[in-house]
This record gives structure tokens, C-alpha cells and sequence, in this order.
């Protein structure tokens, strides 16, 4: 990703074994003029380094910032959730994506299906997508998207996110009437939604 006032970019990842909370930095070598290092919203360590700029350089600084460098990275696993030394915070390959693309569509569409007929409902098409920020959405036509993530999660809360886009289909709003159709379905629906939001951000926060 080009940086403001940078040009020319090149892009490569280093090994850090010299890191605790993580085994790669992103290193974005440019006609900039200055070096830096950040932890950025996932935990991915991005070092900025001007093209002149040796790799031994480069690679001083980060060991002489290893300790602000790892506090940083646990500072964004504790807000994700992620234990301390986990590397689950690696960003997802086009490959994993993809697999994941088609497990989501195997697996989600007829548990839409089922769920829909069990609830007694009817709805237009189901679509699978890589969210940042949502898990689902049910459009005024009666279309449901998913997020592809979902097949990472256990399947209760696959579940609940299905029968709150499905309750949708009733109530096109977070009404009260919309809870109570939810809880009727799903009586321990609170749970879950917690739950999805720790242990969903994590996954979120792998996306590309």
C-alpha cells in the first residue's frame, strides 16, 4: 500500500526472529526520506525504510525497538482477543480466501435453507462475500448476504447470524418487535452475540 508522499514503492516481508509476537515484517522500501515502524489495526508490523537503506540498517533498528514493537502487537491481540504469541493475526492468503469462498457457499447456503423452513420463511437469494465490518445483511427484497468468515466460526454462531438476517425478512429494522423475533427463535441469541464480537474480530482483522 503506498504511503503519502512516498513513490516507487517496493514491498517485501522479512523473517524477525528477534520478535516475540510475530515471525514477519512487511518492509516498504521508497524514495521517502526517513525510516519508521508500526503496528498496524491487525497487528501486521510495517517498516518503512528510504531505498538507500541497507537491510543490516533496517533490520538494527527493529531489534532496537523489539520491545515497544512486541507491546504493540499484544496491545492489538488483547483487543482482538488473540492470546499472546499466537501468529493468527497473519493477514489470509488468496488461497486461504478462496477455499474459505467455498466452504461459505457449501456449507451456508442449505443451513439458510433449513433454517428459513424451520421459521417458516421465504427469501430471495443468499450471496457470499469477504466483509470487514459485517457479518450479514438482508436487503427490502429479501436478499441475505453472508460473510464468507462465518465458516471459521462454530456453528452456533453461524446460526445466530443466519436467524437475525432471517428475522430481517419480518422486521427491516432493530426494533423491539425485531429482538423479540429473535429471542423467540433463538432464546440465548445475547450469548452469541458476544461471543461473535470477540471471537470474530480476530478473523475480521485478517482480511486484507
Amino acid at each position: 500500500m503506498k504511503h503519502k508522499n512516498e513513490t516507487n514503492v517496493d514491498e517485501v516481508y522479512w523473517e524477525t526472529p528477534y520478535l516475540r509476537e510475530t515471525d514477519r515484517a512487511k518492509v516498504i522500501r521508497s524514495d521517502r526520506r526517513t525510516m519508521s515502524v508500526q503496528v498496524d489495526r491487525r497487528g501486521e508490523v510495517i517498516l518503512r525504510i528510504p531505498r538507500r537503506i541497507s537491510r543490516r540498517t533496517a533490520e538494527d533498528s527493529l531489534r532496537n525497538q523489539a520491545n515497544r514493537i512486541d507491546a504493540g502487537i499484544r496491545r492489538v491481540k488483547n483487543r482482538l482477543g488473540v492470546g499472546a504469541g499466537s501468529q493468527s493475526l497473519t493477514p489470509f492468503t488468496p488461497e486461504e480466501m478462496e477455499d474459505m469462498r467455498k466452504r461459505a457457499a457449501s456449507d451456508l447456503k442449505p443451513r439458510v435453507a433449513y433454517l428459513a423452513g424451520q421459521m417458516d420463511l421465504s427469501y430471495g437469494q443468499v450471496s457470499i462475500r469477504f466483509q470487514k465490518t459485517r457479518w450479514g445483511s438482508c436487503s427490502s427484497r429479501g436478499n441475505i448476504s453472508l460473510n464468507a468468515l462465518l465458516v471459521e466460526l462454530p456453528e452456533e454462531l453461524r446460526d445466530y447470524v443466519i436467524v437475525h438476517e432471517l428475522c430481517h425478512l419480518k422486521h427491516m429494522d432493530h426494533s423491539p418487535a425485531f429482538w423479540e423475533e429473535v429471542t423467540y427463535k433463538m432464546p440465548e441469541y445475547k450469548l452469541y452475540k458476544q461471543r461473535l464480537h470477540t471471537e470474530g474480530a480476530a478473523l475480521m482483522a485478517r482480511l486484507p
